[in-house]
């Protein structure tokens, strides 16, 4: 791998998960930016896959969240055992709307606005049509 980022030095890096590989499209992530390398990070149907400081290592990087109302996968692990979603959520409430969060593009969603699903109470029910980074 440290082979094909040096000979391709100049590609963007883009990383893509579902499910349990969601979970690690961020911290992956995290890695290659331990590295000073850029890189985008998009998972969907991803479980929840640490506490708020693993969110808090991965906020800084470019980590876009896709999920969808029927999907249970990112309910999971509960927030009673400590685990929390972080990034840029992009939520799917039917087949063809989408709402985004984009409060703190940076940051990700305010996490004292979420509802019990863990999407931003502020765009729940509405459409927009910004475009994600």
């Amino acid at each position: 791998m440290e082979y094909l980022l040096h000979e391709y030095d100049d590609y963007k890096l883009v990383l893509v998960g579902h499910s349990l590989g969601g979970a690690l499209t961020p911290l992956v992530g995290n890695e290659f930016a331990n590295r000073n390398r850029q890189v985008t990070a998009v998972s969907f149907g991803s479980p929840k896959f640490g506490n708020e400081v693993n969110g808090a290592m991965v906020e800084g990087n470019a980590y876009i969240r896709v999920t969808h109302v029927g999907d249970i996968v990112p309910l999971l692990p509960t927030r009673q055992l400590g685990y929390s979603h972080a990034g840029l959520l992009m939520f799917f409430q039917h087949q063809r709307a989408t709402t985004g969060c984009r409060h703190h593009p940076n940051k990700g969603v305010h996490k004292e606005e979420l509802d019990p699903r863990g999407c931003c109470i502020r765009h729940n029910g509405s459409n927009t049509s910004e475009k994600l980074p």
